[in-house]
């Protein structure tokens, strides 16, 4: 979608068919990446990954409303008319509010104990619906991530650290995802 005046993208979907282009390099570095991810279902999504599946890849400016996205995923779907995918592979991004923790705490054997979660929160309204149809579904922090943000760092009592929620999705549930965000998202 985009503002024909200014020619600036809004936000853009699509998806990455992950057996056509099994072939490419950063492909395979993405199927591993998840599959290493995937720790408590590991199996099942390395299934997944064999077979047809795509990536959905989704992003918008931050002020742009969920209200575009059902109207994207409609574009998309009418663009993919003549390809079924397996499954649908979405990741969410979220944010997970953790509590302040003291430098002066320590856990077991003299290590820094670990801040307690309190909330998660998707960062895209839409997810949360996703999350509905979702079969298969995994939570993981980055790997390059040096430490979580901590309510020290702010004001506040809590800190937010991000992370990414996996959501699989089965081609024929795919549809029904679509209505049910026309549902609840519709202008």
């Amino acid at each position: 979608m985009d503002d024909e005046a200014t020619s600036d993208p809004y936000a853009f979907l699509t998806a990455i068919s992950l057996q056509d282009h099994a072939g490419l390099e950063v492909v395979a570095k993405i199927k591993g990446y998840l599959e290493n991810k995937a720790k408590g279902c590991r199996a099942l999504v390395g299934r997944v990954l064999q077979g047809d599946a795509a990536l959905v890849i989704s992003e918008r400016i931050v002020n742009m409303p969920p209200q575009i996205v059902p109207p994207m995923l409609r574009m998309l779907v009418d663009e993919l008319a003549d390809r079924r995918f397996s499954h649908y592979i979405v990741l969410a991004p979220m944010y997970h509010e953790v509590e302040a923790s003291d430098d002066d705490e320590e856990g077991e054997g003299g290590r820094r104990k670990k801040p307690r979660v309190a909330l998660d929160a998707y960062v895209h309204a839409e997810d949360e619906f996703v999350e509905e149809f979702a079969e298969i579904k995994f939570d993981y922090r980055f790997s390059r991530m040096k430490r979580v943000a901590e309510a020290r760092n702010s004001f506040g009592d809590a800190g937010i650290a991000p992370s990414r929620r996996c959501l699989i999705v089965k081609g024929d549930r795919f549809p029904a995802l679509l209505e049910r965000l026309n549902e609840v998202l519709a202008p």
